[in-house]
């Protein structure tokens, strides 16, 4: 430990009123130069500080082995290991729902049903409304009508589409709330609970966004002969997820359980920075019948081997899994893969036992439905990989997973094309799409705000693609080339296509919350292939 660490840590002792006897010090001094470029010194000593300040001290002058047993209480209250994170199903992401007359979340405790009925759909679409138009009612420029807009400083009153009827001019102040869609041919509607309208976008200025039907939308504009014509539309501002839980204190985080649950997020944060070399690394299209995929992946992997065991590293796979549909043939096809990819791991011992590996598939593959959420790969076709390795987690579509005090959100689904390809109205600037894209997703709060038709969704579970409170990342593998926003403080990527996209891959560092586009050259394949033949 050099000088300048060693003052470092008695300042910070001295400033809490503790002073440390010479063995107290000299054993700190120990464990932080054991544990050097592993353990954030200011988090430790707070650590120690804070256990020796919860003990029956009889003076502020401590020995060694208070100091030790102060150690040992912190110690006890750190996540190692596979408690260092939760990763979360579908079916096992609870369900809130906003009740509009008492402003809050409620928890809904009916059991999803895969084939649902009519209550089901309805109840879906009306959720899809509420959870952005509840973020409206909390938004220092907008009030409801019934309440005074002088009196509260707003500057706007949201109007329900039930109100307009009777109107027949300019409405000044105003905004509607509403989803619109093409009620009709050609004709659109905007719709909210109270009833629909038709509106006229001939003149209307859209803010920056994806436009396709089934979105909720904020348009001003003037009544005429029943019909609404627009002079401006947008998206209802993005809520970050500090905002969310000022505005909502009760309602509990999704995937909250476990033994994370048991620390405060002061806690998890030091544990983040404790655990600085955790690395989440994201491929999407990852064709385990093809040679040269295959052929990349032991270069990755041999990449990735070279890091302390100690260290933990996440390998999140999203499909396809295969290059092509092979019919009958296409368990046995992936069967095949997955047996080739645990050869490739087993060659390097310390990733197959300490790697977590999570698998997350795709709408081309094998699963019990054809709809959104999708089910996990069958345990079948995994098996021979399972048996290479320690741990192996096989995921939903979207998978949730909790580290420490980050929520990420993993979506397999090529909805940038979808969602361009839908579209009513997009950007000029095709370099924008990436940032029109993550704006659009992030203020429906949904990882797939499209119509049924497009993206089916079983509607019971269609709360598993919500974004609220927003995730710390929202990770879209998708077809489209890799990008990275952020949008209150919300990072939205693509890590793009492994396979068709020349090797490319994402890697996340939750330490710094920091995304790095990776990709594997030619020259690597080549010298990894020289190596590998030697």
């Amino acid at each position: 430990m050099d000088e300048s660490s060693h003052r470092r840590l008695l300042s910070i002792f001295k400033l809490s009123g503790i002073q440390l006897k010479s063995e107290a010090e000299k054993l700190l001094s120990n464990h932080v130069t054991a544990n050097a470029g592993r353990l954030d010194l200011k988090s430790f000593a707070d650590g120690v500080i804070a256990a020796l300040q919860k003990m029956p001290l009889s003076s502020s002058c401590v020995d060694e082995t208070a100091v030790r047993k102060a150690m040992e209480t912190l110690e006890a209250r750190t996540l190692v290991g596979d408690d260092l994170f939760i990763v979360y199903k579908a079916h096992e992401i609870p369900k809130y729902s906003f009740e509009l007359e008492k402003k809050r979340f409620v928890h809904c405790r009916k059991k999803p049903r895969l084939f649902g009925d009519a209550d089901d759909k309805a109840d879906m679409f009306r959720e899809r409304f509420l959870l952005v138009y509840q973020r409206l009612l909390n938004h220092e420029l907008f009030s409801e009508e019934e309440t005074s807009s002088n009196s509260l400083g707003k500057k706007y009153v949201i109007r329900s589409v039930g109100s307009l009827f009777a109107e027949d001019g300019i409405l000044k102040n105003t905004v509607v709330v509403g989803m619109i869609s093409q009620m009709k041919q050609d004709k659109f509607y905007l719709e909210d609970l109270t009833g629909e309208i038709e509106v006229d976008l001939s003149e209307a200025k859209f803010q920056a966004g994806l436009y396709v039907e089934d979105l909720v939308v904020m348009v001003e504009g003037f009544c005429h002969d029943m019909v609404l014509h627009l002079t401006a539309i947008g998206f209802p501002p993005i809520e970050s997820a500090e905002q969310s839980n000022i505005h909502h204190v009760s309602l509990p985080l999704p995937c909250s359980a476990g033994k994370i649950n048991e620390f405060d997020g002061d806690e998890l944060s030091q544990m983040e920075l404790a655990n600085e070399s955790t690395l989440f690394v994201f491929l999407s299209d990852v064709h385990l019948d093809s040679p040269k995929v295959l052929q990349a992946l032991h270069c990755l992997f041999s990449g990735f081997a070279i890091r302390d065991p100690s260290q933990l590293t996440f390998f999140v796979f999203a499909g396809d899994f295969l290059s092509t549909y092979y019919a009958s043939e296409q368990s046995q096809k992936l069967t095949d893969g997955f047996k080739e990819l645990g050869e490739a791991i087993s060659l390097f011992e310390d990733l197959a036992r300490n790697a977590r590996f999570i698998f997350v598939p795709s709408s081309q593959d094998p699963a019990a439905t054809d709809v959104l959420p999708r089910m996990p790969l069958p345990s079948s076709v995994v098996e021979p990989f399972r048996k290479k390795v320690a741990h192996c987690i096989l995921a939903t579509n979207p998978c949730h997973v909790r580290y420490l005090s980050q929520r990420i959100v993993v979506f397999r689904e090529d909805i940038v094309e979808k969602m361009c390809r839908n579209c009513f109205f997009m950007p000029s600037d095709l370099n924008a799409v990436p940032e029109h894209f993550c704006k659009t997703v992030l203020a429906q709060s949904h990882l797939a705000p499209l119509p049924l038709h497009i993206s089916p969704v079983c509607w019971s579970l269609d709360h598993s693609l919500h974004l609220y409170p927003l995730p710390d990342l929202v990770v879209c593998c998708d077809k489209y080339k890799p990008f990275t926003e952020t949008v209150a403080d919300c990072r939205i990527t693509n890590p793009g296509s492994f396979a068709k996209g020349n090797f490319v891959f994402q890697v996340y560092i939750p330490s710094t919350r920091a995304v790095e586009d990776s990709v594997i050259t030619e020259e690597q394949l080549r010298a990894w292939s020289v190596k590998g033949k030697a």
